[in-house]
């Protein structure tokens, strides 16, 4: 008699087990069905002119803005990110650690408009450089943060193990965590161009466009975000089309950048 309820009651659990991994299966596939339909939507209405030479000069701003940014965000981040890690528990990094937390939750038109205030008014011009100081400044406390979190969850038994061997805590930071840290930092890294790539509001107040090429880091360029933008406000049907082509290159840079970080992380856990 008690094997018989057992029998029956495994067989219940394994009914549960699976109208369990069916229900997961189904609402897996209903959160990922809006995205694969806007990936189509855009594929669709934004392949027919992938390779028109009208999104050579964005494509080429963006990089060049992006990168310009990255070079301002990557030092300041990881320093804001080391100073986080190495001073926890103080008041003044409680404080610090929420204004970055403020900064990344804020809304990036703000940024753009103290950006426009402090760099556009005082060179006189909407330019690239303030462009990319405007995504410098949006990206240095999402780094920064993120540094710490990885510090912390991956490097803090590294560095007691060499601080009980007799190592300087500057020694200890730089020849053993630091080389751990190389990975999760790229890692954050590319999010954060990721990121970067994406916001059109800043941009708005600080480079502006540009229809031609940009002579120099102070005059103003044109960048994907932009250029869908404008594309998409434009009565033209035509333009208003080329507005989903630029959207369709957006989307490939930062699924690029996507599949890179995920083999970097994979290659790491191996």
């Amino acid at each position: 008699m008690r094997e018989e309820q057992f029998i029956r009651a495994i067989k219940r659990r394994k009914r549960k087990d699976q109208w369990y991994f069916v229900f997961l299966l189904f609402m897996g596939f209903l959160s990922l069905f809006p995205l694969f339909s806007v990936l189509y939507y855009v594929v669709s209405k934004g392949w027919f002119d992938l390779f028109s030479a009208g999104f050579l000069k964005p494509t080429v701003g963006t990089l060049e803005m992006v990168l310009i940014a990255m070079v301002f965000a990557i030092p300041l981040g990881t320093g804001l990110g080391l100073y986080l890690y190495e001073s926890r528990g103080t008041r003044m990094v409680t404080v610090v650690r929420y204004t970055a937390d403020l900064l990344s939750g804020i809304p990036s038109i703000l940024i753009g408009m103290a950006v426009y205030a402090v760099v556009v008014i005082s060179t006189g011009t909407f330019s690239l450089f303030a462009g990319s100081v405007a995504l410098a400044t949006f990206s240095i406390p999402y780094l920064g943060r993120e540094i710490e979190d990885q510090l912390i969850a991956s490097t803090s038994a590294i560095k007691e193990g060499a601080l009980a061997l007799g190592a300087t805590n500057t020694r200890a930071l730089l020849q053993m965590v630091m080389p751990v840290m190389t990975r999760p930092l790229i890692v954050a890294i590319l999010f954060s161009m990721s990121r970067a790539m994406g916001e059109t509001a800043p941009l708005l107040f600080t480079t502006l466009g540009n229809h031609f090429w940009p002579i120099g880091l102070m005059s103003p360029a044109s960048t994907l975000s932009l250029q869908i933008y404008f594309d998409a406000l434009s009565p033209n049907s035509f333009v208003q089309s080329q507005a989903w082509t630029g959207a369709l290159i957006l989307i490939a840079f930062i699924i690029l950048l996507f599949l890179v970080a995920k083999w970097i992380t994979r290659e790491e856990s191996k």
